[in-house]
């Protein structure tokens, strides 16, 4: 019996806005016959320190669909404030799967970006 397994399909390169698209992808169909199970990830963006830098969410591979085109999942991320102090710099996007029978988490996947935003308004007060 195994869990199914996620990769990430894209991420952008270059952060530059708010919203960070992501899209993901369950490599197999969740089956009972081969024994593959669905799994729940975590994914956020953090800082190379390891810092949350934006919205955490969770989701629940489960499809049983043949169709790889029906596993792909598109999730949005939103940065948050402390996201400023990493502009310039490579951030992760980190996805974490809870280690059974306990409360701690381990890494299944994560890809990395660069932050490059212009944060504050757009217009400068004179």
């Amino acid at each position: 019996v195994r869990n199914v397994t996620v990769e990430i399909l894209s991420v952008p390169n270059r952060i530059t806005t708010t919203r960070v698209p992501v899209r993901l992808y369950q490599k197999e169909p969740v089956s009972d016959a081969e024994r593959i199970q669905p799994l729940e990830l975590r994914l956020g963006l953090y800082g190379q320190d390891g810092k949350l830098l934006s919205d955490q969410q969770t989701i629940r591979f489960q499809s049983k669909d043949q169709d790889p085109r029906q596993r792909e999942t598109q999730v949005s991320l939103t940065l948050g404030h402390d996201a400023e102090a990493y502009n310039n710099k490579d951030v992760v996007l980190r996805l974490e799967e809870t280690i059974p029978g306990t409360s701690h988490l381990r890494t299944h996947a994560e890809a990395s970006a660069r932050l490059v935003r212009h944060f504050g308004s757009d217009f400068d007060e004179f």
